[in-house]
């Protein structure tokens, strides 16, 4: 059967091609930084805003299954801005299979008014940094500078022992639990079933809503934050004058300061101009006078006109009507913003 095998220390898989290399290694290790995260100084670039100059750790990488160590800090070389407008230039590692080497090379954007960083080959290089050069300046200001790297190295385990090493995540088969390390603390990964349970929703009497979190990296609780619930909508119920009941007659006001008048009034007594139907409590009173306009179910129908004053008042100031009406029941509607 037709195929190649490889690396041994004998026969045709004795040596192997760059490309052979490559397809060995890539997979198993990815591409970047070879340091537990962004925390850490490997192939890190600084700035001590200088003209022309940025700084690069040292530190090691991996690009395409080709390893690359910087033993010493190095200068990198900013090219200068001649241009009104800011420029983005990035600093990439760049594999280069026809000089058999890996080297620093920056990447000089273009200035704009709104700069973007040039687009990084993911095939050949690997982003270590971008940083913004003013315009009309050589220089790159602290607040100037990304740390565009990504990082390789740690492991994913299965072992009842967790790892100690920062970013390693381990599998424990004894509970079928995933754990990660951060700092010098291993901590348990929530799975989905614990969120789920978390953030079932609770519910007040006027605000229900989906429990708030703690920020829970490594905490399967994922415990509630202290909170309260304040209220979203309150109501005020009217209580009737003399010639009228109430029958389920709210204002109801929300959290943004806007009333509702709701509900139904019986008429009990001929209604008169001037007559107070009710008076409304002083939580959801007015800050000016609103006219309410209300329909008495009657045989006909009759529409009429009345005034919600600043004292509270429900009163049908203006009312006449050539039909004598001392039954009947009042659709209450009007809305106001209140300033209580």
């Amino acid at each position: 059967m037709a195929g190649e095998s490889f690396p041994f220390d004998g026969g045709p898989g004795s040596a192997i091609t760059e490309t052979q290399w490559s397809q060995l290694v890539r997979d198993s290790t990815g591409n970047g930084v070879h340091a537990a995260g962004p925390w850490t100084s490997d192939l890190r670039v600084s700035t001590l805003v200088e003209n022309n100059t940025v700084w690069l750790s040292p530190g090691r990488a991996t690009l395409n299954g080709f390893h690359y160590n910087l033993g010493a800090q190095s200068s990198i070389f900013v090219e200068g801005n001649t241009a009104l407008q800011d420029r983005i230039d990035a600093l990439v590692l760049r594999l280069d299979l026809s000089a058999n080497e890996i080297q620093p090379v920056v990447r000089t954007g273009q200035p704009a008014s709104s700069p973007v960083p040039p687009a990084v080959d993911s095939s050949t290089e690997l982003l270590l940094a971008t940083w913004r050069v003013r315009g009309s300046t050589s220089r790159v200001e602290t607040g100037d500078l990304f740390d565009g790297r990504s990082f390789i190295g740690r492991r994913l385990l299965v072992s009842e022992a967790l790892s100690a090493v920062q970013g390693d995540i381990t599998y424990r088969p004894s509970d079928q639990t995933w754990h990660g390390t951060a700092a010098s603390s291993t901590k348990q990964l929530a799975d989905t079933a614990l969120i789920a349970s978390a953030v079932s929703a609770h519910t007040s009497a006027t605000d229900p809503h989906t429990q708030y979190l703690t920020e829970a990296r490594g905490n399967n609780r994922y415990a509630p934050v202290s909170h309260t619930h304040p209220a979203q909508v309150s109501y005020a119920q009217l209580t009737a004058s003399t010639g009228f009941t109430a029958n389920g007659a709210y204002v109801i006001k929300t959290n943004m300061g806007m009333c509702t008048l709701t509900g139904m009034m019986n008429v009990t007594a001929t209604l008169t101009n001037g007559k107070n139907m009710s008076v409304i409590p002083a939580s959801v009173r007015p800050p000016y006078q609103v006219p309410l306009s209300f329909m008495i179910n009657t045989a006909p129908e009759v529409v009429i006109r009345a005034w919600l004053y600043t004292d509270g008042r429900i009163n049908l100031d203006g009312y006449s009507s050539s039909t004598s009406i001392s039954t009947g029941v009042i659709h209450l509607m009007g809305t106001w913003p209140t300033l209580a």
